[in-house]
């Protein structure tokens, strides 16, 4: 195997850290506010050969993003018949439902423009309330086994799927809806073929831990052998939003933006001592 560069990229973009005290009181009450927001922008800036570069959902061309998503473009299931449709140029207008006769085109990169966190923290003498979130903007996912979990009826008597295409498909009664007509055994035409019927916004907030604490004062450990004594309760992952209604996974990914029934970040909870000798 031999490994050559084939073209150049760059990567820029800015990031804002601010810190804040909101309140100070001599009461004991305190409150505080931090954050970060970086902003990315890549780009691929020359190809060697000025040729794009495709390999199975991905593109490699100049002036984009490295990596992008290369898809035929969904287009919903047609409300008179419940078929599936993809926009013939890849991007919008006119659709077909013959999946050989759309094409290819862009659909967004796995990288996102505008990602960080903020804190917030809240004591009131010997109270603490400490909560950090995180946040991402401006990148797609591809759930690589979408296919699988929303099948049309082409698997469903070997594995129901996914309990978000219930009531989704279409039916003479329910011809507004985003999946096309299930056929059982068969599924419908190339409905499960690559697109972006599959692929979502990576928008997303999330409360990465909360801390609740209550820290002993100091007399009442008078006569023991303690410094300190801390109480708390702690939360990990405690609350996502995903701002794509239609994705039900978790969306913070690594940088390849697939999804392939990955198990979510496990919420957690817990209650801990801290002593000081």
């Amino acid at each position: 195997v031999r490994f050559i560069n084939i073209g150049e990229m760059v990567n820029k973009g800015l990031e804002f850290t601010l810190n804040a005290k909101i309140l100070e009181s001599e009461n004991g009450l305190n409150w505080s506010l931090g954050g970060n927001i970086s902003t990315l922008k890549n780009e691929v800036t020359k190809m060697y050969d000025e040729n794009d570069i495709i390999t199975g959902r991905r593109i490699i061309r100049k002036g984009e993003a490295v990596n992008s998503f290369y898809l035929k473009k969904w287009a919903g299931a047609n409300p008179e018949n419940g078929n599936p449709r993809w926009y013939i140029n890849g991007e919008g207008g006119a659709t077909t439902e013959i999946y050989n006769e759309a094409h290819e085109a862009i659909q967004g990169s796995a990288i996102p423009t505008l990602y960080g966190g903020f804190d917030t923290k809240l004591s009131y003498e010997n109270w603490t309330l400490l909560a950090q979130f995180s946040y991402g903007f401006g990148n797609k996912i591809y759930d690589a086994l979408g296919q699988f979990g929303r099948s049309d009826g082409r698997i469903t008597h070997i594995y129901p799927g996914y309990k978000s295409q219930y009531n989704n498909y279409w039916t003479p009664e329910n011809k507004n809806a985003r999946d096309p007509k299930p056929i059982l055994g068969k599924g419908n035409k190339n409905a499960t073929s690559f697109s972006t019927r599959y692929q979502y916004k990576g928008d997303f907030v999330r409360l990465q831990t909360v801390r609740f604490s209550y820290r002993v004062k100091p007399e009442f450990l008078d006569g023991t052998y303690l410094k300190g004594l801390e109480f708390y309760v702690l939360g990990n992952n405690v609350w996502t939003y995903n701002f794509d209604k239609n994705y039900k996974g978790d969306p913070d990914l690594n940088i390849g933006g697939e999804t392939s029934f990955t198990l979510p970040t496990l919420r957690t909870y817990s209650f801990g001592v801290n002593v000081n000798l």
